[in-house]
């Protein structure tokens, strides 16, 4: 197995591609046993999944920056309260969806 990352990959070059996809709410790209791995959030109404996802990485970034494995989290609209501690609520949230063991 390849433990180093090789030379032409780059897993935030593919995060912020998914970022860049209207449907994605969030994403996270990283280099795993030898294969780029992602998480990525959308809302729970998207018909976005994982195919879709891979085949336009393929299409746009190339198969060497496309996820082998990708893991999609389908989460439930929230309304968001107009507080001066509603940026940080925000953003625990957001870093929480991600976080994979």
């Amino acid at each position: 197995m390849t433990t180093t990352l090789p030379r032409g990959i780059d897993p935030k070059l593919t995060e912020q591609y998914l970022l860049g996809v209207t449907e994605v709410l969030d994403a996270s790209v990283w280099w795993h046993d030898g294969n780029l791995r992602a998480c990525v959030a959308v809302e729970d109404d998207q018909r976005l999944d994982t195919t879709t996802l891979k085949r336009l990485c393929a299409e746009d970034l190339g198969l060497h920056q496309t996820p082998k494995n990708i893991t999609l989290i389908r989460s439930k609209p929230t309304s968001y309260y107009s507080s001066s501690s509603s940026s940080s609520s925000i953003s625990a949230r957001s870093s929480s969806l991600l976080r994979v063991a």
